[in-house]
């Protein structure tokens, strides 16, 4: 009984010490870990959010704030009804109310499992599912991608190269075979609250991210995750959109949405917020793709009947995208409205004699850590069909990566907003009626049509190769130049500013010109030695001199060359020779070019005491010998022996045929002829 009483007591003791311990601290302690309201506060533009956060503090001191300051956009947590009271008479806030929740309007086959059992597959697909390539039933199926490709056509040019899609979705799987090349993990972040991963627990993400990555390859992809297995915040859509902008991403592909009224108050706050992100985004030169929606709806009627408005495709300066089908007809499930702005494939759920026909489906990425329920027709896991207005946007997202990174190629800079919905209404092919039309917006874009609208603004470029070149061996222009790139596919045509002089030895300055068909042009500038390095040549000539003859080294040369200059060789001997001896000698002549190459030519030289030749003399030579020989004849009768002298003195001589060799001659000749005039003048006195 005592035990009884005693254990009565400790529980009467403890129930007023924990009532003490409760009453004695302040209720906003306990808001401090237990918020209980939530309000959402769109703030003037000129207003500081610390500024409206102090006033808060001042009456709930325990208050929790989100925001976002780009488009003044603050949430607070408070349990205090003051901070409310506060809130809805502060002059400082434009709009309150309680951001919508956000949500994908999902078409895939998952959903549909009842279709599963009689459904049309490709005959030329084989589904086996241990040894079926993934990669070749994806290049089978995936049909819109030939569709936006025009054929593979635009890859040719473009890949998406250096151009980032920010994926405002579900998250990713960043180890499916298919995207995990073109994940920027880097800059990825999860908004969903209390979960940090950004693996993509839906499955709508990966599905999105595929269709990007087969139709703009190489393009970089961060996903931004902002849907959980269960939905979606509109603040973490915004918070996402908001930090994707200032990583510098280039497009936002946003294949979700939420339907908001104009004429209710507390979704006003909805839509303003997102007009400001759009706002923020498109200052920022970030282009939004978004989807239309699935519920097949004349947006035009819904906003005029009851003001309802799709967000964030209805905002001005989204890419709104209605679905087609393969045959490029409107899908039955797509939204309409003057808010399209463009059209792209999307499939739909097509049915002949009673059966699902796969081949009108889009067929795509899903994470490897889901499960398809595919199987029993054989498709591999990492995949799935599915149809939506979700699956069209990313084929826009997609050929505008190709176009931005074509554009950035030819032109070094990114274009404006305003000049990529120029080029991408520009190159449509109108669908619908003559142009746009709240069916198809301005049509399927052609981005063939796309790329020819980008200027080249791009000198292209090369590397001046410096040489050390050998005189007199002429150079074309492109030996001197490597590297050569153009940013368009066009030729370069390179040309000398001014040609070398490939003639004259030493340094020389060489400017040559790089041109693509655009005009633009670069000027490379470098320095070329030009030198002399090859000996000259000729022929060495054997001759025959007489003993003591005088004796010149270019008589031993014949057909003197050089590459540089001919004209400026030297001959001499390079080694001595004497003529005083009789027989014959090694002689060896040095060729020696202006910038000392030289070369030795080897020969023979043969001495003589008398050379014999043939005749080389002159008419007057002829003349003397002819008239001794005549004054000789008439008196050979009276002296035979005389005679025989004159007769051996009139026999004519021969000498080497050269310039000296000639002055002998004709000395020897007059000589010969005075003493034949001697002897007969002689002759004639005896007889007188």
């Amino acid at each position: 009984m005592n035990k009884v009483r005693f254990r009565k007591s400790k529980v009467i003791l403890f129930a007023i010490f924990m009532g003490i311990l409760i009453l004695g601290f302040p209720s906003s302690v306990m808001s401090e870990n237990t918020p209980e309201m939530q309000i959402d506060l769109l703030l003037k533009d000129c207003i500081e959010i610390d500024s409206v956060k102090q006033e808060i503090l001042t009456i709930d001191y325990t208050a929790v704030f989100e925001e976002i300051p780009e488009i003044h956009l603050l949430r607070v947590k408070s349990n205090s009804e003051a901070v409310k009271q506060e809130i809805k008479k502060n002059e400082n806030v434009e709009l309150i109310g309680k951001l919508s929740d956000v949500f994908i309007e999902d078409n895939r086959l998952i959903k549909q499992k009842s279709l599963l059992k009689n459904m049309i597959i490709p005959e030329t697909v084989t589904f086996e599912s241990d040894e079926a390539d993934e990669l070749a039933i994806l290049e089978e199926l995936a049909w819109y991608k030939n569709t936006m490709l025009e054929d593979m056509q635009i890859l040719e040019k473009s890949k998406g190269q250096g151009v980032q899609i920010g994926l405002i979705d579900s998250g990713i799987d960043i180890l499916h075979p298919l995207l995990s090349p073109v994940v920027d993990i880097a800059k990825a972040k999860s908004f969903v609250d209390n979960d940090l991963s950004i693996k993509d627990s839906n499955g709508h993400g990966t599905m999105v991210a595929g269709i990007i990555a087969q139709i703009a390859p190489q393009t970089k992809i961060t996903p931004y995750r902002v849907l959980s297995s269960n939905g979606g915040d509109s603040f973490w859509t915004l918070e996402a959109m908001i930090q994707a902008v200032n990583d510098d991403q280039d497009i936002l592909n946003m294949s979700l949405g939420t339907y908001k009224y104009e004429n209710i108050a507390d979704e006003k706050i909805t839509i303003e917020s997102f007009e400001r992100a759009v706002d923020y985004a498109l200052k920022n030169d970030v282009v939004i793709v978004s989807s239309s929606g699935n519920k097949g709806l004349d947006l035009d009627l819904e906003f005029e009947d009851k003001e309802l408005r799709h967000l964030p495709g209805s905002v001005p300066g989204v890419v709104s995208t209605s679905a087609l089908t393969a045959d490029n007809i409107l899908a039955s499930y797509s939204n309409i409205g003057s808010n399209i702005q463009q059209s792209a494939p999307g499939g739909d759920y097509v049915f002949v004699d009673g059966q699902l026909d796969a081949n009108q489906l889009i067929y795509t990425s899903y994470p490897t850590t889901l499960d398809n329920t595919l199987g029993s027709i054989g498709i591999p896991q990492g995949y799935m069909f599915s149809a939506g207005t979700s699956l069209a946007a990313p084929c826009i997202s997609g050929i505008l990566a190709d176009y931005i990174s074509y554009y950035k190629k030819l032109t070094g800079s990114s274009p404006i907003v305003n000049q990529i919905k120029e080029d991408l209404a520009f190159s449509s092919i109108d669908l619908g009626i003559n142009g746009k039309d709240k069916l198809y917006g301005y049509g399927l874009p052609r981005v063939k049509n796309m790329y020819t609208k980008v200027p080249d603004k791009i000198s292209p470029t090369g590397k001046f190769k410096e040489q050390v070149i050998e005189v007199n061996e002429p150079r074309t222009e492109i030996d001197f130049v490597t590297e050569i790139q153009d940013n368009s596919d066009s030729e370069v045509i390179v040309s000398y500013l001014e040609r070398p002089k490939f003639s004259e030895l030493g340094k020389q300055e060489v400017k040559i010109q790089l041109k693509d068909n655009s005009g633009n042009q670069t000027i490379l500038v470098g320095t070329i030695v030009i030198e002399d390095t090859k000996a000259p040549t000729g022929i060495y000539k054997n001759i025959k001199v007489i003993k003591g003859e005088d004796i010149k080294p270019e008589m031993f040369v014949d057909q003197v060359t050089d590459n540089h200059d001919s004209k400026k060789v030297k001959i001499t001997f390079e080694n001595s020779v004497d003529t005083n001896q009789v027989g014959e000698k090694e002689i060896e002549i040095r060729l020696s070019d202006f910038s000392g190459n030289f070369i030795i030519l080897k020969g023979k030289l043969e001495v003589l005491e008398l050379i014999e030749t043939k005749p080389n003399i002159n008419l007057a030579k002829r003349e003397s010998i002819a008239s001794s020989k005549k004054i000789s004849d008439e008196k050979a009768s009276n002296n035979d022996g005389d005679s025989d002298k004159d007769k051996n003195l009139n026999s004519r001589k021969s000498f080497p045929n050269t310039s000296e060799k000639k002055v002998r001659f004709s000395i020897i000749g007059y000589l010969l002829l005075g003493v034949s005039l001697c002897i007969v003048s002689s002759r004639y006195g005896s007889e007188q």
